[in-house]
């Protein structure tokens, strides 16, 4: 076996990264094609392969004013018109939601219920 030099390694190795784009270049293309098939196939937007844009993720109101119909999700600058107010009179009631926090802003004792986790097992 002939030991090459340096130089000639450098050549080789210019000519293999060539070959190698090359046909990188050739793959993608076809890779393209293919996904482009597939998705007219199964009827796939492109929006659907594109991640989320930047930023807070959805999230639902938890605040309504009854007055004019105004949400506030929490998140963000507090609105004018809970200025002054208890947040805790405009919480939307879910009562869907999975939550073990009471709704009610008075507990039967007259203290303040919010945060205090209700008995789930209770009848």
């Amino acid at each position: 076996m002939s030991k090459k030099t340096y130089r000639e390694l450098s050549a080789d190795l210019a000519e293999l990264e060539k070959r190698i784009e090359s046909a990188r270049r050739i793959e993608r293309d076809a890779a393209i094609q293919e996904i482009r098939t597939l998705m007219r196939e199964y009827g796939i937007a492109p929006s659907e392969l594109v991640g989320r844009k930047r930023g807070r993720p959805p999230v639902p109101p938890r605040y309504r004013n009854p007055e004019t119909g105004q949400t506030w999700t929490g998140w963000g600058t507090r609105p004018k018109w809970l200025d002054g107010k208890d947040s805790r009179e405009f919480l939307i009631v879910r009562p869907w939601s999975t939550s073990t926090l009471t709704q009610t802003p008075e507990s039967t004792d007259g203290t303040h219920a919010y945060n205090k986790r209700r008995d789930v097992t209770a009848t």
